[in-house]
This record gives structure tokens, sequence and C-alpha cells, in this order.
């Protein structure tokens, strides 16, 4: 799979995807994927806002920093100008398809295995949760964005096993 720039969507862009771009901004800097644009968005987002309490705080305690992020509203923009986009969500899916049919889209959770129990499904939305309910979530995300980088790793002529491998 080859993918230069990548967009998480969830809905208000103050949980999940800024949790999961942030994962996946310290992965491909420590793994040296130079040349890898990531951000994120929500269909619902308050442009603007900042990242909820908890999810700055899961982060922190993972040495990572999301004070900087502020909230973006999903655009047929955005879509276009990524090479994937990665919602949280069927619905988050399904929205991005209809803003741009052709988008490269893909659920969060197709890139674990076929075997994994959350493979196929929604990634849970914490917000208003328990601080508890934010560390799964992130470790949710962390497993996609492992299984992500699998699929990024992979040469341009080995087939592409979102959604097949067992790992």
């Amino acid at each position: 799979m080859t993918a230069r720039s990548v967009l998480f969507v969830c809905t208000g862009n103050t949980c999940r995807s800024p949790m999961a771009e942030i994962q996946t901004r310290q992965r491909a800097e420590a793994g040296g994927f130079t040349g890898l644009s990531v951000s994120s968005a929500g269909t619902a987002a308050e442009s603007g806002s900042a990242a909820s309490e908890q999810a700055l705080s899961v982060a922190v305690g993972r040495g990572l920093d999301l004070s900087s992020h502020r909230a973006r509203a999903l655009t047929s923009e955005q879509i276009a100008s990524s090479d994937l986009v990665i919602t949280m969500t069927r619905r988050h899916s399904d929205l991005v398809s209809r803003l741009a049919p052709t988008a490269p889209v893909i659920l969060a959770t197709e890139f674990l295995a076929v075997t994994h129990p959350l493979h196929g499904r929604d990634v849970p939305d914490p917000f208003g949760a328990s601080i508890e309910t934010y560390e799964a979530t992130w470790e949710v995300l962390e497993e996609c964005v492992d299984a992500l980088f699998h699929e990024l790793g992979r040469g341009p002529d080995e087939p592409s096993t979102a959604g097949a491998r067992d790992t």
C-alpha cells in the first residue's frame, strides 16, 4: 500500500481522530517514514476546538502532546488531497463516500486481522466517558495504527492484506 497523505475522520475531531493522528505521526517519525502527511477532521467538528481533556491526558501519559490540536470540520477538499481516508465508524465512511465517491476510504479496524474481535467494527467514541474509556480507545487505535504501518511497510509489488492479516 502506498500513501503519502493520510486523513483520520471521526465526529468531533477532539478524541479519536486526533489520538490516531498523533500516534501515526509518532510512529512515522520513529520508523523513518519520511514524507508521510497525517491530518484529522470531524464530520460534525466545531472548528478550532481543542482536543478533549481526557485525550490530552492519555496522550501525555504516553509522552505525546495534543495541546496544539485544533478541530477541523471535514471538507471535500481535505478528502481530495488525501491518498487514504481512515474513518472511525461506518457512518463516517458513508459520509466520506457521499462527499467524494472515488475517495480511498477505509474503516480503521479493517486493518486489523480478520480474526481480531474488533475487525470491521466501529471504534467506540469515548467522548464524555471516563479516562479508562479513553485509555481503552487509545489502545484500540494503537492496534489499528500498528496494522496500518504493517500495510504501509509493504513494497509496491506486495499485495495488500488489509483485513486479511492474521497478526
